[in-house]
């Protein structure tokens, strides 16, 4: 289970655990209720995330496309150096805001 904390149409969700195969449905379904929701501009805290795979980083594309198809926003906070390093090889953050745990 992830940790939400929400405000009107902004969220913010900390999932629980590492956004790899075995555990990526739980927090798509959470994502995906929030934007069923209202939610407009989501952060996606991973201060608890060592490991995220392609299954990962699927979710999280789908949850910024679903975002943008509402007018919304994401952003990535608190990203291990790993993890920083990978969105910018793939420059995931040329399309939304990716920060570190500096």
């Amino acid at each position: 289970m992830s940790e939400i904390s929400r405000e009107e149409k902004k969220a913010t969700i900390t999932p629980g655990q590492d956004l790899v195969s075995g555990h990526v449905q739980s927090f798509k379904n959470e994502l995906t209720q929030l934007i069923n929701d209202g939610v407009k501009d989501m952060v996606i805290d991973l201060s608890n995330v060592e490991m995220l795979d392609s299954f990962g980083i699927g979710v999280i594309l789908y949850t910024f496309k679903n975002l943008r198809k509402n007018s919304g926003s994401l952003k990535i906070v608190k990203a291990s150096d790993d993890i920083l390093h990978m969105f910018t090889l793939i420059s995931l953050d040329k399309h939304f805001a990716v920060s570190g745990r500096n």
